[in-house]
């Protein structure tokens, strides 16, 4: 009940006090109503305090909860973050190893194909001078069979040939005197005319020539031509052996760098699966530590809003219950109308009526006043 209708419902005993009955006065049914409206508000106060009670510790418990949960998702953030920086500075030095292994077997591959082609070339060197060493062998034995063949079947025609043939082979090699005798042995002699049998004898007899010194040389060279071609064999299965060393230990290295750019590469691919992970968990839970923040929030501004509504009510409805007192006890006085028990018998007080408002009765003037 408002102010206001405790003061119509006040004013109006007031103008009714005169016309009293024998069943008694008419403001007691005032005086009643208003002490039931009195009762009537205790007890919806008594009940709304149980229910905000209830309002009060539900927001107590949920803003105890909210809280725990924002707490707890922003030391998973925290986490996340630094498991995030982990897997990031895991990948960047492991593409900084894989980029280096991938740098040292493009190196390797690149000296393995150097290699090969320097091979190449020095099989192509080798197959050169062999063919060269088997031809100045071939031709010094050639010229050393039509030496030691029967002088008076020597062909000196062919026997100059092969001394060319093998002066030009050993030009390079052979020395100033060995070549000067190949040339003086190689000199064609103007032949004399034959006049009769005897001459022929004469002149092979008169032919310069030296075959015990040029057997002797070629024999020399042969050997040293021969141990040339050993020499230069050895030196080719050499090569080829030490590229196949070189190689086989190349492999092994490639082998060994593969194997470790592989386990790099799952090892990364580890870290990049747990990164993404990790990332999808920080937006989450980012995602639900904002949902939980602002439900937080409003749970907060719900609660201090109906604690000012409550607050409100309770002191809107002390002083509609303090009003009612007031007027009941107003009434009572005006009227004379006792709202409890007497003690002891007494005679009744006076009765104020409509008429003594206008005579300046002071305790009607007083209630119409407070009214």
């Amino acid at each position: 009940m408002t102010r206001r209708s405790l003061g119509l419902v006040t004013l109006l005993a007031t103008i009714s006090v005169g016309t009293s009955t024998a069943s008694g006065h008419p403001v007691e049914g005032v005086i009643t109503l208003l002490q039931g409206l009195a009762k009537t508000a205790e007890a919806e106060g008594k009940e709304e305090e149980v229910l905000y009670s209830k309002f009060e510790h539900w927001c107590a418990t949920s803003i105890k909860t909210l809280a725990t949960t924002t707490a707890e998702e922003k030391a998973k953030l925290e986490t996340l973050a630094s498991q995030i920086a982990s897997y990031n500075k895991t990948i960047s030095v492991l593409d900084s190893e894989i980029g280096a292994l991938t740098d040292e077997l493009l190196t390797l591959s690149e000296e393995g194909s150097a290699a090969q082609k320097e091979r190449g070339a020095g099989a192509q060197l080798y197959s050169e001078e062999k063919a060269a060493l088997d031809d100045t062998i071939a031709a010094i034995k050639e010229a050393l069979q039509i030496l030691t063949t029967t002088k008076s079947k020597t062909d000196t025609g062919l026997l100059q040939q092969t001394l060319q043939k093998v002066t030009a082979l050993v030009r390079y090699k052979a020395t100033p005197s060995q070549l000067k005798l190949l040339q003086e042995v190689d000199e064609p002699k103007e032949r004399p005319d034959l006049k009769t049998e005897g001459d022929y004898d004469s002149h092979i007899k008169g032919y310069k020539f030296k075959s015990d010194s040029v057997v002797e040389l070629l024999k020399e060279l042969a050997l040293k031509f021969e141990d040339e071609l050993t020499a230069t064999n050895a030196a080719e299965t050499n090569a080829i052996n030490a590229l196949t060393l070189a190689s086989q230990a190349r492999a092994n290295v490639v082998t060994a760098k593969e194997e470790s750019r592989s386990a790099k590469n799952t090892e990364r691919t580890a870290a990049a699966e747990q990164l993404a992970t990790a990332e999808g968990n920080q937006a989450s839970t980012q995602a639900d530590l904002d949902t939980d923040s602002a439900s937080l929030s409003d749970t907060k501004s719900a609660c201090d809003l109906k604690k000012t509504e409550w607050e409100e009510r309770s002191k809107t409805r002390a002083g509609e219950i303090e009003a009612i007192e007031t007027a009941i006890s107003i009434l009572a006085k005006v009227t004379g109308v006792r709202t409890e028990a007497p003690g002891n018998p007494s005679l009744p007080t006076p009765v104020v009526s409509f008429l003594e408002l206008k005579k300046g009765n002071p305790a009607a003037l007083k209630a119409l006043h407070l009214l």
